[in-house]
Formats: structure tokens, sequence, C-alpha cells
């Protein structure tokens, strides 16, 4: 048998000189060469440094790094302000490639192109061109994240497992980036391939119910709506909530107020019930239009959902004891949404203590997310989607490789 090990570090960084040591400190107790890593950071700290310093460890280590809103947590502790983050996976049966691709302005890649290449590129980096990865880990840029997953799933499809968590900054400003082990920017895809005898598994949830509220999105395109069954949209939504939680709108943003009544629209079904792809509310327009963090489609049905704080603490939990399984886990990876942070907020503790006892103590690094990719529930397609929980895990023991045939590339 083969043993995966996996380190995790995070921490208050207030100075780049003070990053640097954290990731120092990190590399240093790692006892072996790491074979895939994760950097994570606060809109304070310039990435490419801290992946440069990663590669000069370790020239041959697949990278990638992202930012994060407001903090990170670790198995066992809150970090907020500026702080750093870092995983280490050490796995000698796994291969592991990653790549950077900026798009738009200054380029001449759209963001589907950008991660179809980022993709290749990843795979080829892991001295495994034409085979499908095990599990992808994307790190993509608010905005164009359903054009990344098309990207990625024109290369791998929708059956391999995916992870992703779109980068963020404090105030929605702008100063989010994300980085691979080419580059770095705040226009950009970073993508992580990795492939195993035993993979890691991943869960992708989210802790909200549907309500009896709903209405037609009689006009509207891209990420606003501007009239669901042909009135103002921010009119019928402000009337759902003053009915379901008593409060009322005013223009402008409304991330805060509206993080436990997303939209949904029904995207398939799984053990005879719909599945909802989850959209957060993020400004209100004087016009009387409604924009979103996730796409929508005129003629789509949505539905107003509705969750509580328990139960987004509960179900952080349930998300990791769901990739962990009842198998030996040697480290976790969790994405948790910064529209989740912001209605958790004070007993964030709580979901701290909660992902703990779910990854029994094993390391685990999670990061606050403006958007979360992977494959919807019934595990059929690929999608982006908002205020979800996810997590990798990595099991601790692999056997050792078998013969056989692995899947082809599109």
């Amino acid at each position: 048998m083969s043993e995966t090990a996996m380190l995790t570090r995070a921490g208050s960084a207030e100075t780049a000189e003070e990053a640097a040591a954290l990731v120092a400190q990190a590399l240093q107790a790692c006892a072996s060469a790491p074979s895939a890593v994760l950097l994570v950071a606060t809109e304070h700290h310039t990435l490419a440094p801290l992946l440069a310093q990663v590669r000069e460890a370790h020239p041959a280590v697949a990278v990638i790094g992202t930012t994060t809103s407001g903090g990170m947590f670790t198995e066992d502790r809150l970090v907020q302000g500026p702080s750093i983050g870092i995983a280490l996976v050490c796995d000698p049966m796994m291969d592991a490639g990653a790549h950077f691709a900026a798009f738009g302005e200054g380029t001449d890649r759209s963001a589907f192109e950008a991660a179809r290449t980022a993709m290749r590129e990843a795979i080829d980096a892991a001295d495994r061109t034409g085979e499908l990865p095990d599990m992808v880990v994307m790190c993509g840029v608010p905005g164009s994240e359903e054009q990344l997953v098309d990207g990625v799933r024109s290369v791998v499809g929708d059956s391999v497992h995916l992870i992703g968590g779109t980068a963020a900054d404090d105030t929605i400003a702008g100063r989010w980036s994300v980085a691979g082990p080419n580059g770095a920017g705040g226009q950009g895809v970073a993508l992580l391939a990795l492939y195993s005898e035993q993979p890691p598994v991943s869960a992708h949830e989210s802790g909200y119910l549907p309500t009896e509220r709903k209405a037609v999105i009689t006009s509207g395109s891209g990420r606003v709506i501007h009239t669901l069954d042909h009135r103002p949209a921010t009119t019928v939504y402000n009337e759902w909530l003053v009915d379901t939680l008593g409060t009322n709108l005013t223009t402008g943003s409304i991330l805060d107020v509206t993080a436990l009544t997303p939209l949904g629209r029904v995207t398939g079904e799984h053990a005879g019930h719909p599945v909802y792809s989850l959209a957060h509310p993020a400004h209100a327009h004087a016009d009387g239009s409604l924009e979103l963090f996730a796409e929508i489609e005129q003629g789509q049905e949505i539905i107003l959902l509705c969750g509580t704080r328990d139960a987004l603490i509960k179900r952080a939990g349930r998300t990791v004891a769901s990739a962990v399984g009842g198998l030996p886990c040697s480290g976790a990876l969790m994405t948790f949404c910064a529209g989740c942070s912001i209605a958790v907020s004070d007993r964030l503790p709580e979901v701290v203590q909660a992902v703990g006892q779910a990854v029994r103590s094993r390391p685990l690094l999670g990061w606050f997310t403006f958007g979360e990719q992977g494959p919807r529930l019934g595990g059929d397609r690929l999608e982006h989607a908002n205020l979800m929980l996810a997590a990798l895990a990595f099991p601790a023991e692999r056997p050792l490789p078998l013969s056989g045939a692995r899947n082809a590339l599109r």
C-alpha cells in the first residue's frame, strides 16, 4: 500500500515577508516532496512571488493559487484579516499538472478558450497527454464562470470530478487574482489536474430549501433579470422577502440581505426530486432590474429558496463528511461561499468546529469564494452556482497501481 500525506497551514500575514515566512515554514514541515500545492491569500498579498517560492523549493510541483474573501480556515482555526493559507499533498502515486491562462483585454482569448487551453496544458504538465484526469481543481475569476466551466467541459466532459472556487476579495472591488506556475492575473483561470490510482472524493452541496414562491423570467439575459411575470424583478423579489423575512430591499448592493434567500432554477432531477441551481441576488437597480452572481435565461421559471444559519453550519460539516465517507482520510480542501459566510457571520467558529469533526481532525484548508463550480446533484453535468459548499477529500491509503485502460480525452 502507498500512503497519501497532507499538510496545511494558515495564519495572519500583514506583510509580504510574513507571508513568505509562513510558506517557508510549511515547506520545511513537509517530510517529502509534494505532488500538488494550493495557495490561498487575501487581497493584501500578491500570489506570483509566493508560487515562485514554492517552485524554487520544488521545481516540478503542480501549484495554483487564488485569493479569498476576508480570510480562511483550517480544521481547527479561523483566520480573518490579511492572511495566507497553503495545502501540500504528498502522494508518490499521484501525477499532477497545473497551468494558468489569461483571457479578455490584452489577450486573444475568450474565457472559454482560456479554460480549454489551461486544461490541456495542465494535463500535459502532468505527463498524461490524452488521458482524463481523476480530479480537476479550478480557480477562476468572477463574471465568466459559466464560460470557464464550458471550456473545461470541452476537454474532459462532465464525468470528471471538479471542484472550483471563484477568486474573491474583501469588498467586491476587483482585487481578486488567480495564479499558476506560468503566470498570474485578475482576469484568468488556474487549473490543477490530478491523477491517482484511488482518486480524491468530492462533494458539492447547498443548505437551502425551496418555497412556494415562483415566477417566470419574462425579460432578462446574462446575469440580469429585468422582469418577473412582466413586473419589475426587484418589486417581485422584494414582495417575497417581505412575506418570508419581513425585510425590504434597498437600491444598491443587497448581498448581505439576500444570503439566506437565493433564487433557484430547476436544472434536473435526482431521486424523484427537482435539482436547483442557485443564484445569489447581488444588486438591486433603480430601474427595477435584479443583478445576480450567476447566469439566467429568459423564459426560465425561478423559485425562491430559503436557508437558516443553523442549516448552513450543519451542511458545512455534512459536505465534508460526504467527501470523507467511511475511509481513512489524509486531509481535505473546502470551498465555502462568501455569501454563506456573510449569513453565518459571527458563528463561523461553529463552521470550523463542524468541518474539523467531519474531517476527524485531519488537515483541512478552506477558503471563501465568490462562486462555486462542480457537479450538480445527480452528477450528470458540471455547473457554476452560488451559495454552495464543496469539499475534496484525499483518502489516506491508496492501492498500488494496477494495469488497465484509462479514459481518453474528447
